[in-house]
């Protein structure tokens, strides 16, 4: 659990819309009538038999002892608003959330979020105009979008992201080309098979699907192996890395289409050729 400290117009900047009860107002700041506001996902965990709305809960502060009850501060839940995420979590869920309002504590720095229809520059500079008009000699640090903090906050996530994904681009090229070589290579040592099969008569197609055949065969083999070992993998990622979200289905058969044409094609290719030889000639063929 989180406790959040928010001004009394935070819902409406952020657009969470209030499932029940009431926003937070100046009263809630007073001692002996202080009230908060849950998320969802606070309600539905603590208060699953029943409305949370008028419940009293004791907040401790988390660097008093685990024992130290006589630092609780008691406070009513006066509404509950929808799940808003404050920050990642492991298991991809939302954390439950205690808002209070900033009145009641005395904060060391404060971040101001606020919406303009002119954009983030005229939203800042007025945000900024406001904060020098209480006292002209308090910091202020250059203004951001809500975009720009996730994309500072993800940058690792995204770096390694692409890294994979350029590794992962790699090996799928270079395993294409080595099933193409090989394959390419272990059927045109078949020629003189081929050259036999013509010689007794055998159609294209019969020779075509004989040579086809037994490429499907070991690749029907590569993919059952290759697919178990990364749908376990998969399964064990999300409890390593977040925001993975386990097997990607459609991945798997992407990676399952191009090996299965690099595989047919690698053995059609060299197969044609074979036939297109002369009987007598492909006998030969050592």
């Amino acid at each position: 659990m989180s406790v959040v400290e928010i001004g009394q117009r935070y819902f409406d900047v952020v657009g969470a819309p209030l499932i029940a009860g009431r926003q937070l107002t100046a009263d809630d700041a007073r001692p002996g009538t202080s009230g908060v506001v849950v998320n969802e996902r606070f309600a539905r965990m603590y208060f699953e038999a029943g409305s949370p709305i008028g419940k009293r809960i004791a907040l401790l502060d988390p660097r008093a002892p685990a024992d130290a009850t006589s630092d609780a501060w008691w406070t009513t839940i006066v509404g509950v608003v929808s799940n808003i995420r404050q920050r990642r979590l492991p298991s991809g869920e939302f954390d439950p959330i205690v808002y209070s309002p900033y009145e009641s504590t005395v904060p060391q720095a404060m971040e101001i979020i606020a919406r303009s229809p002119l954009g983030p520059s005229a939203a800042a500079a007025f945000a900024g105009e406001q904060v020098r008009a209480i006292d002209v000699d308090l910091p202020i640090a250059p203004g951001m979008t809500v975009d720009d903090v996730l994309t500072q906050q993800l940058w690792p996530q995204r770096l390694f992201g692409s890294m994979f994904a350029a590794f992962a681009s790699i090996a799928m090229l270079l395993a294409t080309s080595g099933l193409y070589g090989v394959t390419s290579y272990a059927v045109s040592r078949r020629t003189r098979e081929i050259g036999v099969r013509v010689a007794l008569g055998a159609g294209t197609r019969a020779v075509w699907w004989a040579i086809a055949g037994t490429t499907v065969q070991q690749l029907a083999i590569g993919l059952a192996i290759g697919t178990a070992g990364a749908a376990a993998i998969a399964t064990l990622l999300p409890a390593m890395l977040v925001g993975t979200g386990g097997a990607n289905v459609p991945a798997f058969v992407g990676v399952a289409i191009v090996l299965v044409a690099a595989g047919l094609v690698a053995s059609a290719l060299p197969a044609r050729r074979a036939l297109r030889v002369d009987p007598t000639i492909a006998l030969q063929a050592e």
